[in-house]
C-alpha cells in the first residue's frame, strides 16, 4: 500500500468520525433544551472549592470586605446580598463579611449567627468559615464565591 492511500483513508474516517459527532450534537439540541444542557466548566470550578485546603484558602487573598455593623439583621442580609452580587459580577473569589463577635447584642450574636446562615443558603456562596485574627477572628467571615459564568 503506498502513503498516499493510507492518507486517503485516514481522511475518510476523519470526515466520518466528524459527520457522527455532528449528527449526535444535533440529536441533542433537537431533543434536549438549552436550559438542561450542563456547563461542565461552571461544575468543575465549582467543585475545585470542595477540594482547597483550609491553609489554600486561608492564604488566598480576600479581593473585597463589606462591613456591617450598626446594621439590623433585615439590613444585613440585604447589604451581604447586593456585596455578593456585586463581588460575584467582577469575578472575585474570596470576600470578607465584617459582622462583629456580638458583644452588643443582649442575647447570641445576631449578626454572626444570621449572617452566617444567609451565607449558608446563599446560591451564589461558596465555602465559607470564621476569618483569621488579623481580618477580624470570630467578628468577621470569609466567603468564596461560586465561579461566574459569562
Amino acid at each position: 500500500m503506498d502513503f498516499g492511500k493510507i492518507l486517503d483513508q485516514w481522511d475518510e474516517q476523519k470526515k466520518s468520525k466528524k459527520t457522527i459527532q455532528n449528527d449526535f450534537n444535533k440529536i441533542l439540541e433537537e431533543y434536549l433544551p438549552s436550559e438542561d444542557i450542563v456547563d461542565q466548566k461552571k461544575i468543575d470550578e465549582n467543585r475545585a472549592q470542595d477540594f482547597l485546603s483550609i491553609k489554600e484558602i486561608i492564604n488566598m487573598k480576600i479581593d473585597k470586605s463589606c462591613d456591617l455593623h450598626g446594621l439590623t439583621l433585615s439590613e444585613a442580609r440585604q447589604k451581604t446580598n447586593q456585596f455578593i452580587h456585586y463581588c460575584h459580577g467582577l469575578g472575585y473569589k474570596k470576600i470578607l463579611l465584617i459582622h462583629g463577635k456580638g458583644r452588643h447584642s443582649l442575647a447570641d450574636p445576631v449578626l454572626q449567627k444570621g449572617i452566617r446562615q444567609f451565607i449558608q443558603n446563599h446560591s451564589l456562596a461558596g465555602r465559607w468559615g470564621v476569618a483569621d485574627k488579623k481580618n477580624g477572628g470570630n467578628g468577621a467571615t470569609w466567603v468564596l464565591l461560586r465561579y461566574r459564568s459569562r
